[in-house]
């Protein structure tokens, strides 16, 4: 992202009235605690790109869910 990182563009998101109450999904390749918590103070799902097609099973299961 050429002008914000995506924590960056998160905060953003969750801090304005207006956009806050958007569904987000962050896809990542972090498996960080730090990530995580940083997610989770704003009520985000953050998934870790999957390695395997089962992980990826996994994951798409996971995001289909998110989206019901």
């Amino acid at each position: 992202m050429p002008v914000l990182n995506g924590k960056e563009t998160l905060a953003i998101i969750k801090s304005e009235r207006n956009t806050q109450s958007i569904p987000i999904i962050v896809f990542t390749t972090s498996s960080s605690p730090a990530d995580s918590d940083f997610c989770k103070k704003f009520e985000v799902e953050m998934i870790t790109k999957p390695t395997t097609p089962e992980d990826l099973n996994i994951v798409i299961t996971k995001v289909i869910a998110a989206c019901q």
